[in-house]
């Protein structure tokens, strides 16, 4: 990767070639110049200094900067301060124990409860082929402003949910953009259900008709290297579980386009547009580079057919994937050339947050509860400057404990009890992980502090989740010696008119929408290294000798 930052960090700006990020800037200059009257004064007073205390009450005390601090936690002093309690948190009684648990396993092709369409109206099938339709620049003048739109697509086991933002427009705008009617999951306007069917000749088609067969668990299909596995259907065609992934990407990125254009008509009159693609990733699987170039080179695909204005058939999508140019797409520079780019959730679903007032430096938990899973990740959120943001993801897991994923447990003849101890194990395991490994010298493990955590997701309101993550408050407390936890929520962001239980399910849309330079850095936890706990640091190198006097 070009220009990797100190630290480690990477950015959508390390992955541009250099010719690529001068264009860019030139445009987006271009851009800010023709906003700028607009959106503020040419000479910005300075700002005003923060007022009062986060909305939150907890407060870590490191600092981030100086040379007596760290990335990993807090001051020299501080550290030598805690040994003696971390000795006795090190000999708490809870352990891993690897070889006497096991975690199971969901089977590959496990669906939702929630039932696919079984049927569309004629009405809901021309107003869908409609809104798809479109989908095009043909009208746009070459003489207008260019408009950059920035498509954040959460695609979700059981549903995707999609926000487009324009950037360099005045006040930044962004839409939530509402499902087809015949295919909405749970109700919501917003969660499309992530499904797709074909027709014997390889059409792939956004609805349910007799003679179609229905293509499910879409993103499943991607993990454990079996995206370019074939998927067994009725027909005497070869569907791998990509194209199937590629022609429902394709479909809802017309369709978001397409209904803007429709709704939104003022912002595209004489405006050629310049469309990005943000898609998220668990952050555990982000290392695992099969998966994400599967992840890239469909999203590549979905979004060049949707270029093309070619429709979601599967002859078209093969030979779409196996361009030589996308076929070969594997880094996120390449990625890019296309206008994708693979962010991890976490970052994304944090975005907001951090780019409030409420937010401040140190150790955050994450918890997501899905239909199928339980991502869980542990990370520090700091600022090297003033300007950046920085994510330093210590720990992460994700398992199949989801809200659905808890039925499929129960039907095969477990019982809840034993559902509930997975999720613990999940949460302490990655707990237990950085508070002994990563940060052990982090302040939220002081006595007088909390661990901040977000219980996010559709599932977040299921009671056997929210009982498993408010048990930590106890656990905490008495393995780790400190608060407890202390739970933070998802701010709604300005500008919105969503109600704040649409926002929480959409939520990594909302971050995915933004520029990858304002979301921030981040670090994988492959790429930090363990930390001694406190009573073993060796604080030799800090003190002057008598052979030195």
């Amino acid at each position: 990767m070009r220009g990797k930052r100190p630290h480690g960090l990477g950015s959508l700006g390390d992955a541009l070639t250099t010719e690529a990020k001068e264009k860019l800037n030139r445009l987006k200059e271009d851009l800010q110049k023709q906003t700028k009257p607009a959106n503020k004064p040419a000479n910005p007073p300075s700002l005003p200094k923060k007022v009062g205390k986060p909305l939150h009450r907890w407060k870590p005390k490191q600092k981030m900067l100086g040379a007596r601090s760290s990335e990993h936690g807090s001051s020299t002093a501080a550290i030598v301060k805690r040994q003696k309690a971390s000795k006795a948190i090190r000999r708490s009684d809870y352990s891993p124990e690897p070889d006497s648990f096991s975690f199971w396993v969901l089977p590959p092709e496990a669906s939702v409860r929630q039932t696919p369409p079984s049927a569309a109206t004629v009405a809901e099938i021309a107003s869908f082929g409609e809104t798809v339709a479109a989908d095009t620049d043909e009208t746009d003048a070459s003489n207008g402003a260019p408009l950059i739109g920035i498509i954040g697509l959460d695609f979700g086991t059981s549903s995707t949910k999609v926000i487009i933002r324009f950037p360099y427009e005045r006040d930044s705008p962004a839409f939530a953009i509402p499902a087809p009617a015949h295919c909405r999951s749970e109700g919501n306007a917003y969660l499309w259900q992530t499904v797709v069917w074909i027709r014997p000749n390889g059409d792939m088609i956004a609805w349910p008709e007799p003679g179609a067969q229905l293509l499910y668990s879409l993103k499943q299909g991607l993990m454990n290297d079996r995206a370019w596995t074939a998927i067994n259907t009725n027909f005497d065609i070869t569907v791998r579980r990509v194209d199937a992934v590629t022609g429902f990407l394709n479909y809802v990125i017309r369709f978001a386009r397409g209904w803007l254009r429709r709704e939104r008509a003022q912002f595209f009159v004489n405006r050629p547009t310049t469309w990005f693609l943000n898609v998220g990733l668990p952050v555990e699987n982000y290392d695992d580079q099969s998966l994400v170039n599967a992840y890239r080179k469909s999203a590549v695909a979905a979004l060049e057919a949707a270029s093309r204005g070619v429709s979601a058939n599967l002859q078209i999508i093969q030979e779409i994937l196996d361009e030589e140019k996308i076929r070969t797409c594997e880094s996120a520079e390449e990625a890019l050339a296309f206008g994708v780019t693979v962010i991890p959730e976490t970052v994304a679903e944090a975005a907001g947050f951090m780019m409030s007032n409420r937010s401040a430096e140190g150790i955050y938990a994450m918890i997501d509860v899905g239909a199928m899973t339980l991502d869980i990740c542990a990370f520090r959120f700091w600022r090297p400057d003033r300007s950046d943001k920085s994510h330093s993801l210590y720990a992460a897991s994700v398992r199949p404990l989801g809200v659905e994923a808890m039925y499929w447990y129960l039907d095969q003849g477990k019982t809840l009890e034993g559902f509930a101890e997975q999720c613990d194990r999940s949460l302490w395991g990655l707990l237990w992980h950085t508070k002994n490994d990563r940060a052990p010298n982090a302040e939220c493990w002081e006595p007088s502090n909390y661990l901040p955590v977000f219980l996010v997701g559709g599932g977040a309101g299921n009671k056997v989740h929210r009982d498993r993550v408010a048990a930590l408050h106890d656990w905490l407390r008495k393995h780790a010696q400190n608060q407890g936890i202390r739970f933070v929520k998802l701010p709604l962001p300005r500008g919105t008119d969503l109600p704040a239980t649409d926002f929480s399910r959409l939520a990594v849309a909302w971050g995915l929408s933004y520029e990858p330079s304002e979301i921030g850095k981040f670090k994988l936890p492959s790429q930090i290294r363990d930390l001694p706990p406190p009573d073993q640091a060796d604080f030799s190198g800090n003190y002057i000798g008598k052979e030195n006097v």
